[in-house]
C-alpha cells in the first residue's frame, strides 16, 4: 500500500552536493557541529530547501565526513505555536521538544533545539523518509490512517501538554461534526488567500 522507496542514497548525496554554500550565525553553527560526531571531519555549511510546510524558514546544513561516509545534520528556524499567536501570547519558550519527547512518543535521539529555542536540530539521512501512502491503498485506508494520525496528535497533547485540561473541556462542549465543518472554513478561507494572491 505505501510507495515504493525509489530513492537511492546515491540520489540523495548528489542533492546534498548541490547545496548552495551559507554561513549561519556563529550559534547556529556551533549548534550543528555539536550534533555531529565526535570524530567528523571537513565540515561545510549549506543552505537547505524542502518540503511545502516550512518554506520561507531559514535552513542550515552541515555536512561532514566521518569514518569513510558522509553524515548531515539540519537546523530549521523553530516557528511559534500559532495557538499562542492566536490567543495574544507572549512567550517564547517553545514546548516543541517535550512534546516531541512525550509519554507516547519514541524519541529520536537526534532531535534537539537550540539554546535560544529558535531553531529545531535534526539528523538527515538517505534512508530516513516519510512513508507515502500510494494510489492503490484507496480512500478507506487513508480515511483510517487520517483517523490514526488524529488520535496519536491527541495524545501527544492530553500527556501533559500545556492547557490540555482547557482543551479537553472545550471539546466536550462543541457539537457533533463541528471539525468537519471548520475544515471546510479553512478550505474556503485558503482557496480565497490563494485566489487573491494569483491575482
Amino acid at each position: 500500500m505505501t510507495l515504493a522507496a525509489d530513492d537511492k542514497p546515491e540520489k540523495f548525496w548528489k542533492e546534498v552536493a548541490g547545496y548552495p554554500k551559507a554561513v549561519p550565525l556563529r550559534k547556529i553553527a556551533d549548534a550543528l557541529i555539536a550534533s555531529l560526531p565526535e570524530d567528523a571531519e571537513d565540515v561545510r555549511f549549506c543552505s537547505r530547501v524542502k518540503g511545502g510546510g516550512s518554506l520561507g524558514r531559514p535552513r542550515f546544513a552541515a555536512i561532514a565526513f566521518w569514518r569513510g561516509g558522509q553524515v548531515l545534520r539540519e537546523a530549521k528556524a523553530l516557528v511559534p505555536s500559532a495557538w499562542t499567536w492566536a490567543h495574544g501570547g507572549k512567550s517564547q519558550t517553545s514546548s516543541f521538544l517535550d512534546l516531541a519527547n512525550g509519554k507516547y512518543r519514541a524519541p529520536d535521539p537526534f532531535l534537539k533545539v537550540s539554546d535560544s529555542d529558535r531553531f529545531i536540530l535534526r539528523r538527515i539521512a538517505a534512508d530516513s523518509r516519510k512513508i507515502e501512502l500510494g494510489d492503490d491503498a484507496g480512500w478507506g485506508r487513508k480515511a483510517n490512517l487520517f483517523e490514526a494520525m488524529g488520535f496519536d496528535l491527541a495524545s501527544i497533547h492530553a500527556a501533559g501538554a500545556p492547557g490540555a485540561s482547557a482543551l479537553w473541556v472545550d471539546l466536550k462542549k462543541r457539537p457533533h461534526g463541528w471539525l468537519n465543518a471548520a475544515a471546510k472554513t479553512a478550505v474556503a478561507a485558503v482557496k480565497r488567500d490563494f485566489e487573491e494572491w494569483r491575482n
